[in-house]
């Protein structure tokens, strides 16, 4: 992830993608994400597939 990315995700700027999820568990020990982002903001954490469909979201990124 780069910082402009971490930036908007703390500030609410953007939903995290199920992979940013599990990285961000992984990152903090294990601590549930529901610990630091609020029930909306994990609206796509089961998402199969990414991003979702509709405006808004980032086109996919090479990882």
């Amino acid at each position: 992830m780069t910082r402009n990315e971490v930036s908007n995700l703390a500030k609410g700027a953007r939903y995290p993608n199920p992979r940013e999820i599990d990285g961000i568990v992984k990152l903090f020990g294990g601590l549930p994400i529901e610990a630091m982002f609020e029930a909306e903001m994990l609206k796509y954490r089961d998402a199969e597939s990414w991003p979702p469909k509709g405006a808004g979201f980032r086109p996919p990124r090479a990882w």
